[in-house]
């Protein structure tokens, strides 16, 4: 039995999924802070796409890596490679080179997909954006050998935002089907693969049952 704490000490660090790796250890993902120019700990909008990996029996950190620019990156949630590595899901600032201030990227973000090896190192990522703010909250493997996953994307309308679920299914980085579907402001948190090749998604009161091509046939309308 074990507690650890991993970071440098600032307070909007977190780390949001976690996974046993084929070794026996574990695997971690989340966003940590870097700070700006003037400080070292400040809000999200400065964090970078965190993964680490440490040992299952006494929380030991075995290697830790990060990625990301001068703004806002972190990772929701990871899944393992069947042909060994990773792939996590999250989100990042889309603007090309964002000043250190202004809007922080609080109205531009990307969904962001990254592959990974067993180390840790990134073996390539993709940005994902279908409407002006994307976030990937939880991703799954599929049948085929890609992935799927699903979302939020929101968009300010006067001054209310307005939220609609997202869904993803890729070959690579090729994306083989989307949709944005408006549920009645909410957003879709979490997918897992089914026996039979489709997946389960859960978002807000709702729970989804789809074939393998991930569509939705209520939805399809």
């Amino acid at each position: 039995m074990w507690l650890k704490r991993f970071g440098g000490g600032c307070s909007r660090e977190k780390l949001r999924s976690i996974l046993e790796t084929p070794d026996g250890e574990l695997i971690i993902v989340g966003g940590k802070s870097h700070g700006n120019n003037q400080y070292k700990c400040t809000f999200e909008f400065y964090d970078d796409a965190w993964i680490l990996k440490v040992d299952a029996d006494n929380g030991a950190k075995i290697w830790e890596k990060t990625y990301g620019g001068r703004n806002y990156e972190h990772f929701e949630d990871i899944v393992k490679n069947p042909n060994g590595g990773y792939y996590a899901i999250g989100t990042a600032c889309n603007k090309k080179n964002p000043p250190w201030g202004g809007d922080y990227c609080a109205k531009n973000k990307s969904a962001l997909w990254m592959k990974f090896d067993d180390s840790g190192n990134s073996l390539g990522k993709k940005h994902f954006t279908n409407g002006p703010n994307q976030t990937g909250f939880s991703i799954t493997n599929t049948s085929s050998g890609g992935t799927a996953w699903v979302g939020e994307s929101k968009k300010l309308v006067g001054s209310k935002w307005q939220y609609k679920a997202i869904f993803y299914k890729l070959t690579g980085t090729k994306v083989n089907y989307s949709k944005v579907v408006d549920l009645g402001g909410w957003n879709a948190t979490s997918i897992e693969l089914t026996k039979d090749g489709g997946f389960i998604i859960a978002a807000g009161k709702n729970v989804f049952k789809t074939d393998s091509d991930m569509k939705i046939p209520a939805l399809e309308k």
